[in-house]
């Protein structure tokens, strides 16, 4: 197993309850959050955990989700809450509590931003009227009329910080639970599994089974689906040496501290 998980026998040491703990879902656009979100969400709710997803919330509502939670912000208080999926700058919003244990779902961040091109220009849903609607159709336009390699370099110009964030969530504390895209789709039983293994729930083989027969990755690629193309590497196949080189150089630290390969 590569999935990277530690640090929940240091909570239960603590002396907390196990069934007080809350969980919050941080993560990355296009690392198939959300379909690992609903999964892991599934299960905390089957054992007992009431589910929060102010980001939901907000995308529906055509708001923007940063200046949602932080109204939002008290709830992270809440006993036995599983919080999530937050991703980008939201994710800088999550306090730092004892009672309060980070899932970080990660993916390479250069193929996901790949991923996150095609989702912008042709597959992701649009958020609810309001604001961040019109934000979003003038930038599926815009990108539309650029190649996939203007995308991701145009994103490091404006400073990326997403990967960044879930770094100094996994570095605030020693209770992080870190979870591998990668896995998921080439292992999905394993990486459910060894999740499991370091979580307060209780889910059967059966039903462990159950869902990887329904969560069979696709073999074929379609810009028009959410769910486009899963094989890790996806950034060495469509964009030029010189593109995934300054994207290897912008992420050179935070690949290194999770582990992904620098080698261009």
């Amino acid at each position: 197993m590569s999935i990277l998980l530690a640090g929940w026998g240091q909570i239960a040491a603590c002396g907390r309850r196990l069934e007080e703990q809350s969980f919050v879902f941080l993560t990355l656009h296009k690392a198939g959050s959300t379909f690992a979100t609903e999964i892991v969400r599934d299960l905390f709710v089957a054992n007992g955990w009431v589910s929060r997803d102010f980001a939901t919330q907000a995308f529906d509502a055509g708001l923007n989700g940063y200046e949602f939670l932080k109204q939002k912000a008290a709830a992270f208080h809440e006993k036995k809450t599983f919080f999530g999926p937050l991703r980008d700058e939201p994710v800088s919003l999550v306090p730092n509590l004892p009672s309060l244990t980070p899932i970080i779902h990660i993916r390479d961040p250069r193929d996901a931003l790949v991923s996150y091109y095609y989702s912008i220009c042709y597959s992701h849903v649009l958020p609810g009227p309001g604001p961040e609607r019109e934000w979003f159709e003038k930038q599926r336009e815009f990108y539309r009329q650029r190649s996939v390699d203007d995308f991701c370099l145009q994103i490091l110009t404006n400073g990326n910080r997403s990967f960044k964030l879930l770094r100094s969530a996994a570095e605030a504390g020693p209770k992080t639970v870190i979870s591998r895209y990668e896995v998921m789709v080439t292992d999905f039983s394993g990486w459910l599994r060894g999740l499991v293994q370091q979580l307060p729930i209780q889910v059967d083989d059966g039903k462990i089974e159950s869902l990887d027969a329904q969560n069979q990755a696709p073999v074929s690629e379609d810009v028009y689906s959410h769910k486009r193309q899963v094989t890790p590497g996806d950034f060495r196949r469509k964009l030029r040496p010189a593109s995934q080189t300054k994207l290897t150089e912008f992420f050179r630290d935070d690949l290194v501290y999770f582990g992904y390969s620098t080698e261009v």
